[in-house]
C-alpha cells in the first residue's frame, strides 16, 4: 500500500491556495524539489477565481491541492 505521507510518491505538484477576503495567493510547487515553479496573488471576486483555475491549468500534471479555508471576517465564505 502507497503511503500518502509522502506526496512524492503520487504526485508531480502540489497546488497551495491561501485564501483572504479581498485576496488569494496560490503557489505550485514541485513535489520532488520542493521548488516554486509559478506564483499568483489574484482579486477575490469571480474574475480572480477564473484566474486562479487559468493559473493551475498551466500545470498539468498529476497534482494535488491544499487550501487554507481560514475564516478572515464575515466577508469570507468557503465554496459550498
Amino acid at each position: 500500500m502507497t503511503s500518502l505521507t509522502d506526496l512524492r510518491e503520487v504526485v508531480d505538484v502540489v497546488t497551495g491556495v491561501d485564501s483572504h477576503v479581498h485576496t488569494h495567493s496560490a503557489a505550485v510547487i514541485d513535489s520532488a524539489t520542493g521548488g516554486v515553479l509559478g506564483e499568483i496573488t489574484v482579486a477575490a471576486t469571480a474574475a480572480g477565481y477564473a484566474e486562479l483555475v487559468e493559473f493551475a491549468n498551466r500545470y498539468p500534471m498529476m497534482r494535488a491541492c491544499e487550501i487554507n479555508w481560514r475564516s478572515k471576517g464575515p466577508a469570507a465564505t468557503a465554496p459550498g
